[in-house]
């Protein structure tokens, strides 16, 4: 730490822990804004220049590559046939680039969406035959397909008897939460595309039977929320969303933590994964060669009970 050293304690005009803070407020400058420091370190020395430029490759670069690598291989697969398994996300697609500006022609694109996602609902519990549910095949109405190759992340989804009632709650609230709003009127184009958004999010969470599939469709839920909140909420509705955003950024850090934990953990002898039916079988000592250890599986669960009770929220 720059603290630690001669060369980075000599900059700040402030000694001591009261000079501290703004060693790392320039590093978290340098790597996600506009890299200026407190006026009480003088950043423009050698150590800092090479510091803060170490620091800002990282923290832009570090996050863009990755993030263009997995965009260059989702344009690189295959289009997928529709499904059973396939979620709605094409109707917020279709919001967005309807040519109609009546306010009444979007309201019947919403409530025809999530009334189709509602009968599809439906439709899988009519089907669904817990009995048929083995050990073998755990789930019903699965769908896997390869996703990431890299990191071994697949399309999977899937539903069992937990999953299920979820699935069909979430897809009729929504659909009654959609003919409750006709006192949405401001910008009601923009609140019908993230809310769509948001019910493809939460039907996923149900059904995503991939780790790193699930902290997506987690994520996923919450730009919408927060613009839903910030934009078309209540008084203090600005004070919500941020609060909302940030508790739950949290949340998604620590969760995000736990599944990396789990991914590792499943590869010390074999090949890690995200698939949860596979850290499940691990966590319950199933796979021979493969466990996780007590420490791991405690500070995960602490890790993700305070990454969900965020979010129910329990606090």
């Amino acid at each position: 730490p720059a603290g630690m050293t001669e060369s980075g304690r000599a900059s700040s005009a402030t000694p001591g822990a009261h000079g501290f803070p703004a060693i790392p407020d320039a590093l978290t400058s340098a790597a996600n804004h506009n890299g200026s420091a407190f006026a009480g370190l003088s950043a423009n020395t050698p150590f800092y220049n090479t510091l803060l430029a170490v620091a800002m490759w990282f923290g832009r670069f570090g996050v863009i590559v990755p993030v263009l690598a997995m965009a260059g291989s989702l344009a690189a697969k295959k289009r997928i046939a529709v499904t059973s398994g396939t979620l709605p996300t094409h109707g917020a697609l279709f919001v967005a680039l309807s040519s109609g500006k009546s306010e009444g022609w979007l309201r019947s694109v919403g409530n025809l969406f999530t009334l189709a996602t509602f009968i599809l609902t439906l439709f899988a519990w009519s089907r669904f035959d817990a009995a048929s549910i083995t050990a073998v095949h755990p789930m019903e109405m699965a769908v896997k397909h390869p996703w990431i190759a890299t990191w071994k992340v697949y399309y999977n989804l899937g539903l069992d008897g937990i999953s299920m009632p979820p699935v069909v709650l979430t897809s009729l609230i929504s659909w009654l939460a959609m003919l409750a709003s006709p006192s949405v009127t401001q910008q009601f184009k923009g609140d019908l595309i993230l809310y769509l958004i948001l019910e493809t999010g939460m039907l996923g969470v149900f059904m995503a039977l991939d780790f790193f599939l699930f902290y997506v469709f987690w994520e996923v839920m919450l730009l919408p929320m927060y613009f839903l909140i910030g934009v078309w909420g209540g008084p203090r509705r600005e004070y919500a969303a941020i609060k909302l955003f940030l508790y739950t950024l949290v949340g998604g850090g620590l969760m995000l933590i736990a599944m990396l934990m789990f991914y590792f953990g499943s590869g010390s002898n074999a090949e890690p994964t995200f698939d949860i039916i596979r850290l499940a079988a691990i966590g319950q000592g199933k796979v021979t060669g493969v466990i996780f250890n007590d420490t791991v599986q405690i500070v995960a669960f602490i890790l993700l009970f305070i990454g969900f009770a965020i979010k129910v929220p329990v606090f």
